[in-house]
């Protein structure tokens, strides 16, 4: 199964950025969450920045 192309390969809305006490976490919904489970993910590191002008982020996802 894989996802259907949607711009990144998901749909954004189905793609979640949610502040915790130790750091920004990435959260899938719907099509992106059946998918990265299917595929034995377990969760993400995520690393974020900005300035004025750009915003950055890198995830790896995690399997175990």
């Amino acid at each position: 199964m894989k996802v259907v192309s949607k711009g990144g390969g998901a749909a954004m809305i189905d793609i979640e950025v949610v502040s915790t006490e130790t750091g920004p976490k990435l959260v899938l919904h719907g099509e992106a969450k059946v998918v990265a489970e299917s595929k034995g993910i377990t969760g993400f590191e995520l690393s974020l920045s900005h300035s004025d002008d750009v915003a950055v982020a890198v995830v790896v996802a995690k399997s175990e």
